[in-house]
């Protein structure tokens, strides 16, 4: 695994979410938050690794800025809408060229995901690195929230010159990883008993999403699960599956 002061992961996070406001500071395992959560399982899983947080400059947002300080990773606050330009502007603060982006609603993220997709860029350099969910289609595009993706701040940088468009000023990597004739793109295939999979649901957006979600990380927890044993678990379940396809049907990527 690379440890580079010229790679970080940037966690993005705020309290703002229309769908389910405090997402970020309320108890979801233990009394600690999804974002906790995370700051925790990737300073654990990557030693020696940049971590910062990116949220935004609204007060709103400031007991997410806390959470930063007392887990002793790196602060940045920006703008709270535009996205891309808050990633890139962090970057720039801590002087990081490549950057993991880590969606703060994943409570499920896959660490040793983040370790492979360091390893390949370090062979090839590509402008944008992403687990593949099925044919061409990035993991940022799933509802699993088990990947992160690394993507070059040049790269965000040529998107913020070349469109206005709030749609990709908003969703950071969109534009990179559909045009792909204007960046060099790589993909490392998601296991076989996810791939095509689009009944999965682990991300957080809603109520309901964070409910299901929770009693779900307290089983994996407590069982000691895989990633492919959660599967497992969720399709030996029928009502656990119909809950996540209404969830996805309501909640569009």
């Amino acid at each position: 695994m690379i440890e580079d002061a010229k790679y970080g992961v940037i966690i993005q996070a705020r309290n703002g979410s229309a769908r389910l406001p405090g997402k970020m500071t309320v108890p979801y395992y233990k009394n600690q938050s999804i974002l906790d959560l995370l700051l925790i399982n990737l300073q654990k899983g990557l030693p020696g690794f940049q971590v910062i947080l990116a949220t935004s400059t609204n007060s709103i947002d400031d007991d997410v800025a806390e959470k930063a300080i007392l887990a002793g990773v790196r602060l940045f606050r920006g703008d709270e809408n535009n996205v891309l330009k808050r990633m890139i502007d962090a970057a720039l603060k801590f002087g990081v060229e490549n950057i993991v982006r880590v969606c703060a609603d994943n409570p499920f993220l896959n660490i040793e995901g983040i370790a492979k997709l360091l390893d390949l860029h370090k062979r090839n350099q590509r402008d944008y690195l992403s687990f593949e969910v099925g044919a061409g289609k990035p993991a940022i595009l799933s509802h699993f929230g088990f990947y992160a993706e690394l993507v070059k701040k040049k790269a965000l940088e040529e998107v913020a010159n070349k469109t206005d468009d709030p749609l990709y000023h908003e969703h950071v990597t969109n534009y990179i990883y559909t045009h792909p004739d204007q960046f060099e793109i790589a993909f490392i295939k998601a296991p076989g008993y996810i791939y095509n999979r689009e009944d999965i649901r682990l991300t957080v957006d809603t109520k309901e999403d964070f409910e299901l979600s929770r009693n779900l990380y307290m089983m994996t927890k407590n069982n000691n699960w895989s990633q492919e044993e959660l599967i497992n678990f969720i399709d030996s379940d029928d009502e656990i599956k119909a809950t996540m396809k209404k969830m996805i049907l309501q909640n569009s990527k």
